[in-house]
């Protein structure tokens, strides 16, 4: 999902464009990250560098990008970002996923796939 966030901002509108959309606190932190990681010579782009909520932001504020998710209004998109996160948390770092809420889970991924499936045909 992260990686298709990347694809979706850098071919939709100009390179760095997005920078425009975040905080000063949070746009010298993903400068931060992109020039660690640009030190210890890993290829990547200052959009990789961003955390979920600075995608989620982005989308939000960018009425182009929010369209293409297909979600209406900026606040269908975040309450959808907002169940997403934590899903996303638990799985990039190993945690232990609450198994009394599968089904739940299993909607989630159905969203997730239809929201790629969207993109992909933008």
């Amino acid at each position: 999902m992260t990686d298709l966030y990347n694809v979706r901002l850098t071919l939709f509108l100009p390179p760095d464009w997005w920078l425009k959309c975040l905080p000063g606190g949070r746009k010298d932190g993903v400068e931060r990250i992109y020039d660690y990681r640009r030190q210890r010579n890993e290829e990547i782009e200052l959009a990789n560098c961003m955390q979920i909520c600075d995608k989620k932001k982005i989308v939000a504020v960018t009425e182009g990008l929010l369209k293409k998710t297909g979600f209406s209004t900026a606040k269908e998109w975040n309450s959808f970002m907002d169940e997403l996160e934590p899903l996303r948390n638990n799985l990039a770092h190993a945690n232990e996923i609450d198994t009394g809420s599968w089904p739940e889970k299993a909607e989630l991924v159905l969203q997730i796939e239809d929201l790629i499936g969207r993109l992909e045909d933008a």
